[in-house]
C-alpha cells in the first residue's frame, strides 16, 4: 500500500508539474477558451490527487519528521496558493514546481 501511494504522488506530481508547464508555454496563449477550461479542469485533477495522495501517504510512512514534510508538500499548492498575486505569477508557479520536485525526490529517497 506505501509503494501504490507513494508511486500515486509522484506520479500525480509530475503530471502536475508537466501541465503548469504546458500550461505557461501553450494553453496561455490560446484564443479557444473551451480547450483552455477542459486543460485547466484536467490540470485541477492532477493537483487534487497529488494532495489527496500526499496527505493519506503520511498516514503510512514512518517518522513523524517524515509524516511533517510530506504534509506540508502535500499542502504546499494551498500554501504557496496563500501567498501569490498576479504580478508575481510566473515566480510563484516556479515555487511550486520546485516544491512537487523536491517532494518527489524526496519520496523516492524515503519510500522507494
Amino acid at each position: 500500500m506505501l509503494k501504490f501511494l507513494a508511486l500515486a504522488f509522484s506520479l500525480s506530481g509530475l503530471l502536475f508539474v508537466l501541465s503548469i508547464f504546458i500550461h505557461k508555454i501553450y494553453i496561455s496563449k490560446q484564443k479557444d477558451i473551451m480547450k483552455a477550461s477542459h486543460f485547466i479542469a484536467s490540470m485541477t485533477i492532477f493537483m487534487g490527487l497529488y494532495i489527496l495522495s500526499g496527505f493519506i501517504l503520511t498516514f503510512f510512512v514512518k517518522g513523524i519528521f517524515s509524516k511533517i514534510l510530506i504534509f506540508l508538500f502535500a499542502m504546499s499548492p494551498f500554501i504557496v496558493g496563500k501567498f501569490a498575486t498576479y504580478k508575481y505569477e510566473k515566480i510563484y508557479s516556479l515555487i511550486q514546481v520546485f516544491c512537487v520536485l523536491i517532494s518527489i525526490g524526496f519520496i523516492f529517497y524515503k519510500v522507494l
